[in-house]
């Protein structure tokens, strides 16, 4: 699991988050509060802006952990109301 995700693009990682959640480009887009079409734009694009990306995984429910690459470490988490945490 962790080498595809390593691959995968922002775009293909929501797209995999939506259909693992069962939720629609309709549901996610009104639970971020903007249209459709606006978020069939964001995931059409070759890259999505990092504030797209954690409105994203905020409305479908996801938190940020950030990793250290050298050793795997888990170091920090950004909660869906943006509080950051030590882990």
């Amino acid at each position: 699991m962790e080498e595809i995700l390593e691959r995968m693009s922002e775009n293909e990682l929501v797209r995999a988050a939506m259909r693992e959640r069962g939720m629609t480009q309709k549901v996610l887009a009104d639970r971020m509060g903007t249209s459709q079409n606006n978020l069939s734009a964001n995931l059409n694009r070759k890259r999505m802006s990092v504030e797209v990306f954690k409105g994203v995984l905020d409305a479908l429910g996801y938190d940020v952990i950030v990793v250290d690459c050298e050793d795997g470490r888990e170091m920090w988490k950004l909660d869906s109301e943006n509080n950051l945490f030590a882990k």
